[in-house]
């Protein structure tokens, strides 16, 4: 285990206090059911997943959706193959007495947010290499099932700030290998964003 996490005691109490104060101030019934639809947009790669194959499969975007897949592939190595197995650090309703989550109980490790890794990297890299008009709502997209994630009871915050965090690396490496391998390609490629 690289860190041992006891959010009873020490700095990561505070992350207790958060979660609390979510659940008793800030839930509503109207605010529970769109976050309980902006998080289900990143279950299963579906959202992400689905908007690589989308561009990957058009001459103009095939830059994009290669960029945009790798850097799924590169957020999940980091997050959940390596980080969250050596962390095992629990979820916070398993810890934190009386929080109570709207979405069922994610059985995996809390440390980092997969959801927040792969909706920030993808998010970013359509920031980055998309149309604004896809790009912006894309990111914004990305941060809110971030954040989501910590309203609906699923995560700590420091497990969303470590997952955004992933998510970047994996969209940086993945942008700068792509590139790296379409300027080493024929130049017929090279008209593909």
């Amino acid at each position: 285990m690289l860190i041992k996490f006891n959010s009873s005691e020490g700095v990561f109490e505070i992350e207790d206090d958060i979660l609390l104060f979510i659940q008793e101030k800030l839930r509503s019934t109207h605010l529970d059911a769109v976050m309980k639809v902006i998080t289900s947009l990143g279950d299963k790669g579906i959202l992400w997943g689905g908007t690589t194959v989308l561009l990957a499969a058009t001459n103009k975007y095939r830059k994009t959706g290669i960029k945009l897949g790798s850097s799924l592939c590169i957020g999940a190595l980091i997050t959940n193959l390596t980080t969250k197995n050596a962390v095992k650090r629990p979820r916070p309703f398993d810890v934190i007495e009386g929080l109570q989550t709207l979405i069922s109980a994610p059985t995996d490790w809390s440390f980092p947010s997969g959801h927040t890794t792969s909706s920030i990297a993808a998010g970013l890299i359509l920031l980055m290499r998309a149309p604004k008009k896809i790009g912006v709502p894309a990111f914004i997209t990305g941060v809110m099932i971030s954040l989501s994630r910590v309203y609906v009871g699923v995560h700590y915050p420091s497990d969303v700030v470590a997952g955004a965090a992933a998510g970047v690396a994996a969209a940086l490496i993945s942008d700068k290998t792509v590139d790296k391998y379409y300027s080493s390609r024929p130049k017929r490629l090279e008209g593909a964003r």
